[in-house]
């Protein structure tokens, strides 16, 4: 199924600056008239998908393009049958109705030819209609001259058949490379511009199963790779180099197969932790209003009595050119205390929204789901150990292993880790250890207060289940 460009609104929500790459790519993919396929290569939860739907939905404001999602079509028997269908329906939009019949209905017929032409001819099913004799059947008394005259016969019919087989794929490739200019320049004139090449996005294909992965590949490559065309191939190139190895055998150079698929490769840039967090959306309202600063706090913003305002330390997160809102900031500051990876992130991201959504509450305390969550995937031994005693060696350890970045609060810039330990504190001091701290805190508007407060009262039995739903949590991949 082909996306709908025109339900999304190109690049809305770029919170990576993707845009600048994708013109980045058409123009150097316009200009290169050698590269046809161009794979975008990068680990699953990079935003592959954002980044070609996008480019996609961009690019048909001013040219012919077409989407195709591998993943969907992963069902279809045969990958050149669903690309085909694919294209032939994504034409139509392109080419005025009533050149789109008869032109399509030509490609149509050209494709069914190279179907059954492709399909491959074994030679033992060529004998058998030349002699009338299955191979496998065949005995040493039949006599060898017999047999050398049928075999001869058939390398005939199977050479004949060839060169039949790379006609009928010769008309279809010119038939679909007649329609891209067709596609083109209907589009080129509609907007008032030049022509340019037909663009065609294939996503997901890491999804698929390594079979139809391969067959599609081999069918871009043989049957689609046109002048006026380009592919963009979006993919996990390392997941997929071991989809195949899994096929073809332990000791088979995925890489290098894949390789001769490709005339480019671009490596869609994911590094940029501090990035990917402000392309995650938080949803607010349903999260307690934590006392973080996201850029440096003046004194007249306190009341008299508070603690004096100080700066913030270099080790503090802050809102930064990116413009980080305060759950955004504390995601980051957590990630990259315990040095969170791209898969790790999605991960915890997707732990986090599972207990906020067990919690069904709209005080949901972000700090302390986002550190538990990351602490029990990160150190699982260290988690139980603070989990069931709260010793200070597990805390040492922590702390000697992942040195902390520090959240800022206007009045004290506080290690992830310190805020952390206020938890625990609470959590195996009881009811009564809460209310003991509580009225020796002279901490107001610091994050350990803040602590403090999520246990106090009836909220004690609530913020102590928070280990429990994380435990579920865990379970889900």
């Amino acid at each position: 199924m082909s996306l709908n460009a025109k339900a999304i609104t190109p690049w809305s929500e770029d919170r990576m600056e993707r845009r600048g790459v994708a013109k980045f790519l058409t123009k150097y993919l316009d200009s290169n008239p050698d590269i046809n396929v161009l794979t975008v290569n990068a680990p699953w939860g990079a935003g592959k998908t954002f980044f070609v739907e996008n480019w996609y939905a961009e690019l048909t404001q001013e040219r012919a393009a077409i989407y195709f999602n591998a993943w969907q079509h992963d069902y279809a028997g045969d990958a050149f049958v669903a690309l085909t269908a694919a294209i032939n329906d994504a034409l139509l939009s392109f080419i005025p109705l009533g050149k789109a019949e008869e032109a399509l209905g030509d490609f149509r017929r050209k494709a069914t030819s190279v179907i059954l032409a492709a399909t491959p001819a074994l030679a033992k099913g060529v004998l058998k209609k030349f002699t009338g004799v299955d191979v496998a059947a065949i005995s040493e008394s039949i006599d060898s001259d017999a047999l050398a005259d049928a075999a001869e016969k058939a390398l005939d019919e199977i050479l004949q058949s060839n060169q039949k087989t790379m006609r009928v794929v010769e008309d279809f490739k010119r038939r679909f490379s007649e329609l891209a200019a067709e596609a083109s320049l209907h589009k080129a004139t509609e907007v008032e511009t030049e022509a340019r090449p037909l663009y065609v996005f294939i996503d997901e294909l890491d999804r698929c199963r390594p079979t139809f992965s391969i067959e599609l590949l081999e069918r871009v490559k043989h049957f689609f790779d046109v002048k006026g065309c380009k592919f963009i191939v979006a993919c996990d190139l390392e997941q997929l180099q071991h989809s195949i190895s899994a096929v073809y055998g332990v000791g088979f150079d995925g890489a290098k197969y894949l390789k001769r698929f490709f005339d480019a490769e671009y490596s869609l840039d994911y590094v940029s932790v501090d990035r990917w967090v402000k392309a995650q959306v938080f949803e607010a309202k349903y999260y307690a209003d934590i006392p973080i600063a996201t850029s440096a706090i003046a004194s007249s913003g306190f009341w008299p009595g508070r603690l004096a305002p100080v700066s913030p330390s270099d080790n503090a997160i802050l809102s930064g050119n990116l413009g980080l809102d305060k759950y955004q900031i504390i995601f980051l500051a957590v990630a990259q205390t315990f040095k969170l990876k791209l898969r790790e992130l999605e991960k915890s991201i997707r732990h986090v929204r599972a207990i906020c959504s067990a919690m069904d509450s709209y005080d949901f305390d972000f700090f302390w789901a986002v550190y538990l969550v990351a602490l029990r995937d990160e150190a699982p031994r260290l988690y139980r150990r603070v989990l069931e005693d709260n010793d200070d060696s597990a805390w040492n350890e922590i702390t000697s292993h992942y040195p902390a970045k520090e959240l800022y609060c206007g009045v004290a810039n506080e290690s992830v880790h310190a805020v952390a330990r206020v938890y625990f504190s609470c959590l195996h001091g009881g009811k009564r250890g809460v209310h003991m701290k509580l009225s020796k805190d002279e901490g107001e508007g610091t994050l350990r207060s803040y602590a403090l407060w999520r246990f106090a009262n009836q909220m004690y039995d609530i913020t102590s289940r928070y280990p429990y739903y994380v435990d579920l949590a865990h379970n889900i991949d």
